[in-house]
């Protein structure tokens, strides 16, 4: 692969509700490629609560740490992810009029900007990304691109995403005392949303879900933004807690066990995994106990897609991504029963970065990359 002459470097510290990830990128000539990585389980969060707050800082720090002896320098710039339990997303329009036509500017834009950000007086939650959905001429033309368009009128339907301040000031302050001298926060969702979909395909209305290890987020992505998101505390981790309680089994069996799940196949009642230690488990009661917990995820995707305010037509695709049931076989299949909607892994055109356990990651790099060269 043909290296630009100058190859920008960026680091991005992905935190997930139970893994924290560091990676260093360097620019390619198309994409990008991760030339150091750090992994951290650790305690996660709830909702918008830390499991472990007392051990936050000495995860992220070891994790960095790790990371930098890879990379063989120290990191003094980082983006670091929201997640969407500590987002919200509101999306508003706003409109500039003018008695006499006129070219439309960028001063234009940020007066429609700045009129669209209704929450900026919010002290619980700061702007963190603004994205446009689209703009609406006159006669009702819409474009991604208004400026240099003439008109009397211009409106733009904007997404804002919050982030809970009490996470930023935690996150800076954990940050500073390591050494990081600079610190820029994205949204997960929104950077995984610009990752995994091009522009051509966010024209139109695209679900997203993202299933973690305790928490999932389900988005409406539009445009070069989000138009809706909710999360709530369900994972890969509670298929796990099952798995122990219905089984009887410790939980590193239980992750053993999961990781041989196949629910495409239908077992004879005999029929057993197997696992290490000579554990054997019968197949069809393990299913079933999967089963159950991804109907329950579904039964709450389907009670959040009720709160969206728009109107969502049955052919718009639905994606899946994340680690909590990409990697079981037939997960995405089994959710699209539970769903009675269509279901595919959403995969990375880069097959470098074509895994759903870190698209957050890599969306984080691939929009900072993007943040470098404007």
């Amino acid at each position: 692969m043909k290296l630009p002459k100058k190859q920008p470097q960026v680091a991005v510290l992905d935190i997930g509700s139970g893994k924290l990830s560091v990676m260093v990128g360097k620019k390619t000539e198309d994409s990008f490629i991760v030339i150091a990585q750090s992994e951290s389980r650790y305690g996660g969060f709830i909702d918008d609560q830390w499991l472990e707050a007392d051990n936050l800082f000495e995860c992220v720090s070891k994790t960095i740490k790790r990371a930098q002896r890879s990379y063989g320098k120290k990191i003094r710039e980082i983006y670091v992810g929201v997640p969407g339990s500590f987002t919200s997303v509101a999306a508003c329009e706003a409109s500039v009029s003018f008695r006499y036509k006129k070219k439309f500017d960028k001063f234009d834009l940020l007066e429609i900007f700045n009129k669209a950000n209704i929450y900026k007086d919010n002290i619980g939650f700061r702007a963190i990304n603004r994205s446009p959905i689209y703009y609406l001429l006159n006669d009702e033309t819409k474009t991604m691109d208004p400026i240099g368009k003439v008109g009397t009128k211009l409106t733009g339907l904007i997404s804002y995403t919050y982030a809970d301040v009490n996470y930023l000031n935690k996150m800076a302050k954990i940050l500073k005392e390591i050494g990081i001298t600079k610190t820029e926060f994205v949204s997960n969702c929104l950077a995984e949303s610009w990752f995994l979909f091009d522009a051509k395909m966010r024209d139109n209305y695209i679900i997203l879900i993202d299933v973690g290890y305790i928490c999932t987020n389900i988005m409406l992505i539009y445009g070069d933004g989000i138009v809706f998101l909710k999360s709530f505390a369900i994972g890969s981790g509670h298929i796990s807690a099952d798995l122990c309680e219905m089984l009887n089994m410790d939980y590193k069996s239980a992750e053993e066990l999961i990781s041989k799940i196949n629910l495409n196949l239908e077992f004879d009642i005999e029929d057993t995994y197997k696992l290490s230690k000579g554990l054997s488990v019968n197949a069809e009661k393990a299913n079933n106990i999967v089963k159950a917990r991804i109907e329950d995820i579904a039964d709450y995707l389907n009670r959040c897609m009720q709160l969206c305010p728009y109107v969502i037509d049955s052919n718009t695709p639905v994606y899946l991504t994340g680690g909590g049931l990409t990697y079981i076989k037939g997960g995405a299949q089994c959710l699209s029963v539970m769903l009675d909607k269509t279901v595919k892994t959403a995969i990375s055109n880069n097959p470098l970065t074509n895994n759903p356990q870190h698209s957050t990651a890599y969306g984080l790099m691939d929009i900072a990359f993007k943040q470098k060269n404007n």
